[in-house]
């Protein structure tokens, strides 16, 4: 049975636009590292907390998202990078919150 992790961010106001080309920027990044788990990246602006924006992964279980990132990282030329996006994406967000869903 499939996951989808997923993963809310609360943008700084007004860097919603922002969060989302730097996630999407990050899933382009992971997958030229080898991360091959299917991603989606959904904003929502009118309701609720305001530059809302929700990263998911979905795969067969959380053990394969971990080993393709455990994979990606081994790699040092990625974690030079993560440590960039990472970076950045901390100052776009006020916090994020984590869920892991299973796909009925």
């Amino acid at each position: 049975m499939a996951i989808v992790h997923r993963r809310t961010f609360v943008g700084k106001a007004g860097a919603g636009g922002q969060l989302v080309q730097h996630i999407k920027e990050g899933h382009d990044t992971f997958k030229r590292f080898g991360l091959t788990v299917k991603t989606r990246v959904l904003s929502d602006y009118l309701s609720g907390r305001t530059d809302r924006v929700v990263a998911e992964w979905e795969a067969e279980g959380l053990a394969d998202i971990e080993n393709g990132m455990n994979a990606v990282m081994a790699n040092p030329d990625a974690q030079k990078v993560f440590e960039g996006w990472f970076k950045k994406l901390t100052e776009l967000i006020d916090h994020a919150e984590v869920e892991n869903w299973t796909v009925e």
